[in-house]
């Protein structure tokens, strides 16, 4: 599987990541990435987020294949979940890290339940 870049570039920034935990009881990764204007600039803000899966390969119109793995996630993530949050500094994202990683237990408590 194909893993998150440490710094990558997307929608005209640098993000840098800070910290990746992997949650033992739910298999996933939660990470937190600083936001840069430039590769050398500093951190504009950070976010944080339950690393995406994309489970399998994506062909783009221009026949581009995008291999199964982890993905960065979209804008539109960060307004419609509760896995992605932006905010403006490192203590708070690691505030929200830990709610996220509630978050993860309590899915996993629940499936552990309903089974």
């Amino acid at each position: 599987m194909v893993t998150l870049q440490k710094v990558l570039r997307k929608n005209g920034f640098t993000y840098k990541q800070v910290y990746r935990e992997l949650h033992k009881a739910s298999g996933r990764s939660i990470a937190i990435y600083s936001r840069h204007d430039t590769n050398d600039s500093p951190a504009l803000d950070y976010e944080v987020f339950v690393i995406p899966i994309r489970k399998h390969d994506i062909t783009t119109p221009s026949g581009i294949v995008i291999p199964a793995g982890e993905k960065f996630p979209g804008n539109e993530e960060f307004a419609t979940t509760v896995k992605a949050a932006a905010v403006d500094d490192l203590d708070t994202a690691y505030k929200r890290l830990n709610e996220f990683k509630k978050y993860l237990d309590d899915k996993v408590s629940k499936t552990t339940t309903d089974s």
